[in-house]
């Protein structure tokens, strides 16, 4: 419910107290017509969620997959979500899903706690550089206090003709969660 009312917020571009009945019912029925949610308490492990999501996507015909957050998955067999094989093995697997099912598929990693101010790249997720070998395209949101806005950073693109590695700062709008350009 607190997710889908997010949701609500950043369709309507508005603080979800300040929506009206019709505002409400509207962007409901957006968010329950093009989005379909699975609950981790049902599905924590790799493998149901693959398997879960592929049924979804031949049924429903999703294009877009959010899994989110990486460290909320369980490995289903008693090996450490830290563990380097079973990182690589996961990653492996969301890869050939992704390609299989010809999705998109957004995996949401949080990196190590970065102390020194730099930004965080695919190197900086979980302990293991898997994250930034296997990825076709990595984008760390970094907020940056002192300028009061958000550093996106496109830390890696796979194949040049689908854009290029940079950064850019956006402002964050507190009570709809969207993000917009400002002139500096």
């Amino acid at each position: 419910e607190r997710h889908v009312s997010k949701l609500v917020s950043k369709f309507t571009n508005k603080s979800f107290n300040e929506l009206d009945a019709d505002e409400r019912n509207r962007a409901f029925e957006y968010i329950t017509n093009n989005f379909h949610f699975f609950n981790y308490e049902e599905y924590k492990d790799i493998e149901s969620i693959i398997s879960n999501t592929e049924q979804a996507v031949n049924e429903l015909g999703i294009k877009v997959v959010v899994i989110d957050p990486f460290n909320c998955l369980e490995s289903g067999n008693g090996e450490s979500l830290y563990d380097l094989d079973y990182i690589r093995k996961t990653l492996n697997s969301l890869r050939s899903f992704a390609k299989r099912c010809n999705i998109i598929l957004i995996l949401v990693a949080h990196p190590k706690k970065m102390n020194d101010g730099k930004t965080p790249d695919g190197y900086d997720i979980m302990a293991s550089s898997d994250f930034m070998n296997k990825s076709d395209f990595i984008i760390a949101v970094n907020r940056d206090r002192v300028r009061d806005n958000v550093r996106i950073n496109i830390c890696k693109v796979r194949d040049d003709n689908f854009g290029t590695q940079g950064e850019c700062y956006l402002k964050y709008h507190v009570p709809s969660g969207n993000f917009y350009e400002f002139d500096e």
